[in-house]
């Protein structure tokens, strides 16, 4: 199961996201999968992850799979998009930083890309800002092992 192993790690890289660990915001102390619960304070939600092939020799598939996380921060109604670009800042530094020496990843042979990132701008009335990071994962998947 290495999606999961590769949903754990992420989930564990995020929830380091403090500011007492040298970040912007504390959205690492709320750390979900699936759909966002609530729309108030600083949290990351694991939206989606989707696994295609790239190829396939017999059982052996070589994969990527696109794991989306979303951030929440509460709007700065004067400065609009300010919380939300600290929260996607501190997603990819969390993610991204000294990824060539990440464990577990090398022990399941997995590598990770950045696959671009949008925030949503504060519509009118809304009190939240809404950031998403993609992050792509590829590994070779034994289908008889999954």
């Amino acid at each position: 199961m290495k999606e999961q192993q590769i949903i754990d790690w992420i989930v564990t890289r995020l929830q380091g996201v403090t500011v007492a660990n040298g970040y912007q915001t504390d959205a690492g102390l709320d750390v979900g999968l699936g759909r966002a619960t609530r729309d108030d304070g600083y949290h990351y939600v694991i939206a989606a992850d989707d696994v295609e092939p790239e190829s396939q020799q017999g059982n052996r598939v070589k994969a990527t799979m696109e794991v989306v996380i979303e951030g929440y921060a509460p709007a700065d109604l004067g400065n609009p998009s300010i919380e939300g670009r600290k929260v996607l800042a501190d997603a990819e530094r969390a993610i991204f930083t000294g990824l060539d020496n990440r464990l577990p990843l090398k022990d399941i042979g997995a590598s990770l890309a950045w696959g671009g990132n949008s925030l949503d701008y504060r519509k009118d009335g809304s009190d939240i800002e809404i950031c998403t990071v993609t992050v792509r994962a590829t590994f070779t998947k034994d289908l008889t092992n999954p």
